[in-house]
């Protein structure tokens, strides 16, 4: 039997490398957008109406968004080559300026009619993906802005900040609703834009059990829209309970400072990254460490999770793109196609194929295609996690039983 498995995993290969990774429905670069003139710090998808739209933020104190007429793509067995421009090819580029500093994070509201964009100006912004690109002010935080989401009804935004909070802002009013963790509400405080005047900030304090320590460097609504997640370089995962605006519980286990989070889409789970390379998925019913990878050299960027939620995206300053099975526990494919340290990641909307995006320091935004479930066996180069971990890490670790669909086994 183990011959006759060895010798159809040969014709298998054989057969791979007569074909073209389209065919196969591997990773493939199917577009380089470029327009920033900094490194690329965080890309995001969405769709609004008949519309497909790529926004991109970049350390050029801009914000870049692509419109495409049709669907970003679709993967198939057969491709043809003037069909492929055609699909992969924004119709329309915009470039937006308005922030006095560094664009750190960019996020579209649920239909694409609003994107969010959060600077170390202090201010985040909220334009119209067209043209004209009008925007209105968000200003509260007293220290560089790193993160912005929108709640998933878009009645709410999340921020935060290296001044060591995570705020609510209430939409489209833009009126501040709270600070997570303090210990007062400052209701007295007001939004910013024409006419409403600047943020009038209430010294709060904070409780030193649930607010972060150190720079907040991502915070995440939950899919339910009733907790939210921050990260942040004291090391910590903090879970919010937004209702209660406390905090209900604390993961520790990360070793380094912590970059970027990312729910699964139902929920369950919880994926983090940190500056040691490390990547961590968490149940968050029972709150237990289920898998971890230590894939990269370099720190951790960011993270995206694509809609079904088995498939994970990290980018990373060691310049390459990873991409894990978090169903099998396996890493798939490390993609490497910029002349940098990666900024970002995000996975498309789509249910057709697989659609990905990266940005680097090169000033680049890389689309991806990949028809990760149409694989019919495992490429020669997936890593399975067993003999990275054997590989890489030393320390030793006990198998954790399978709790939700993106668990397996954490060595």
């Amino acid at each position: 039997n183990s011959n006759k498995m060895s010798a159809l995993a040969a014709t298998q290969m054989r057969q791979r490398s007569h074909m073209k990774k389209e065919d196969i429905g591997e990773p493939h670069l199917v577009r380089t957008l470029e327009g920033h003139k900094g490194a690329v710090s965080s890309v995001a998808f969405a769709s609004s109406g008949k519309r497909r739209l790529i926004a991109s933020g970049g350390l050029d104190a801009c914000v870049m968004l692509w419109l495409f007429g049709n669907e970003f793509g679709s993967v198939s067995s057969r491709h043809n080559e003037a069909d492929e421009k055609s699909t992969h090819r924004p119709t329309r580029a915009f470039r937006f300026a308005g922030h006095r500093g560094p664009v750190h994070r960019v996020a579209f509201n649920f239909d694409g009619s609003v994107l969010a964009s959060a600077s170390s100006d202090r201010c985040v912004r909220l334009w119209t993906p067209s043209a004209r690109g009008e925007s209105v002010e968000i200003k509260g935080h007293t220290g560089p802005v790193r993160c912005v989401d929108f709640s998933p009804d878009s009645q709410r935004l999340l921020t935060s900040s290296d001044d060591k909070t995570v705020k609510v802002w209430a939409l489209p009013s833009r009126k501040f609703v709270c600070t997570l963790g303090s210990t007062s509400q400052e209701i007295d405080a007001g939004g910013y834009g024409p006419g409403q005047g600047h943020f009038r900030h209430r010294r709060t304090a904070q409780s030193a059990d649930s607010s972060h320590s150190h720079w907040v460097r991502a915070a995440k609504w939950a899919p339910d829209g009733r907790i939210a997640a921050s990260c942040s370089d004291d090391k910590l995962v903090k879970l919010w309970d937004l209702e209660g605006r406390r905090c209900v519980k604390t993961l520790y286990d990360h070793e380094a400072a912590i970059r970027d989070l990312a729910f699964s889409p139902d929920g369950t789970c919880l994926v983090s990254g940190a500056e040691d390379a490390a990547v961590n998925v968490w149940d968050l019913r029972s709150y237990a460490l289920l898998q971890h990878y230590q894939a990269h050299t370099a720190a951790i960027t960011q993270l995206a999770l694509d809609p079904s939620g088995r498939y994970l995206a990290s980018s990373s300053l060691d310049t390459t793109l990873k991409i894990y099975d978090l169903r099998r526990g396996q890493l798939l494919y490390t993609l490497k196609a910029h002349k940098g340290p990666l900024g970002c990641c995000a996975f498309a909307p789509t249910t057709c194929g697989h659609i990905f995006a990266s940005g680097a320091a090169d000033k680049n935004v890389n689309l991806w295609e990949a028809n990760l479930d149409g694989i019919f066996s495992p490429p020669h180069h997936m890593e399975s996690m067993t003999n990275h971990k054997k590989k890489n890490n030393t320390k030793k670790h006990k198998t954790i039983l399978s709790c939700c669909s993106c668990a397996t086994y954490f060595y």
